[in-house]
């Protein structure tokens, strides 16, 4: 890490790309690729083009959701946590439902292993060519605006096939340009990437939220939530006559938001450190640790959660 940091001073303080080449750790591959091509004296397009499709393609993604997300934080701070005239709302289920592709698509974009460094250009379908995006309208009135929730109020991602809510336009346009020193024309005329955009709602209510309290016994094992593949293999197991009691352990069905949860509860004493675990489902591109942040007030990343 300290490497990296180095040869990022190198370039980042006195503009030599070939002495932060020769700095940058071969098995960063990405930084590698661009500070060469920036070496060769290439124009910044040319150089991001020299990038793997998938990771210029995710960097291009990672663009719009920085502008949508500091737009949404503007559009609360300003309106609040409710529909305004001038919001938009899916049209109808028809296009309710394309929304929840068009999510899905854009979560495959999360994902960058090592082969991704090594992908063809011509064989990357990550980009939004094709995409049919769902019909949105505008709410036109505050007795329009109260029949809906907050949940169905959905902003754009920036692109090329994407309407913008009429009083948000100029704070788009404004984000962009301070955040990335781009306009939303950028967004929509470039060839880099194809980025017709999408839209996501501002809100999504969790379902079949659940929780229970992990005394501080089972709170000090490495593991408080039992993975996919463990419950697979804990299933097969017990299918094979393997299993036995150990194998219906792991920590599962020890209840929730219930009575024995509040035991549990009960149970744990002042200086333990007990834990809670919760369960829920999400649509794609909605995460339980956006919501932990947000009734915790604390950072969600792991080494603050070490600490």
């Amino acid at each position: 890490r300290e490497l990296v940091a180095e040869a990022a001073r190198l370039y980042l303080e006195g503009g030599d790309a070939q002495a932060a080449l020769d700095a940058m750790p071969r098995s960063e591959h990405i930084a590698r690729c661009l500070l060469g091509a920036l070496a060769r004296k290439l124009s910044p397009a040319e150089s991001l083009k020299q990038l793997p499709h998938q990771a210029l393609s995710l960097y291009a993604h990672a663009a719009q959701s920085v502008v949508w997300n500091t737009v949404l934080s503007r559009r609360v701070k300003e309106h609040g946590r409710k529909p305004v005239v001038g919001d938009l709302v899916l049209a109808d289920a028809a296009s309710a439902a394309l929304a929840a592709a068009a999510d899905v698509a854009d979560e495959g974009l999360a994902v960058l292993d090592a082969d991704a460094a090594d992908a063809d250009e011509d064989e990357a379908a990550d980009d939004d060519r094709g995409r049919v995006l769902p019909a949105v309208r505008v709410l036109q009135s505050a007795e329009e605006a109260a029949a809906f929730e907050f949940c169905d109020v959905v902003l754009p991602l920036p692109g090329s096939d994407v309407q913008y809510p009429p009083s948000l336009r100029a704070i788009y346009e404004q984000v962009a340009k301070e955040l990335l020193g781009l306009s939303l024309a950028d967004f929509h005329t470039t060839s880099l990437v194809p980025l017709a955009g999408s839209y996501r709602c501002v809100a999504v209510r969790p379902g079949g939220m659940d929780w229970r309290i992990v005394p501080p016994a089972e709170a000090s094992q490495v593991s408080l939530v039992t993975s996919d593949v463990t419950r697979l293999l804990t299933e097969r197991a017990e299918r094979e006559g393997a299993g036995g009691k150990e194998g219906a352990g792991g920590g599962e069905g020890k209840g929730s938001n219930s009575g024995e949860a509040k035991e549990s509860a009960a149970k744990v004493e002042a200086g333990q450190h007990a834990a809670v675990t919760f369960s829920c489902t999400l649509p794609p591109s909605a995460y339980l640790t956006m919501l932990l942040r947000e009734v915790t007030k604390l950072s969600t990343e792991s080494d603050h959660l070490k600490g």
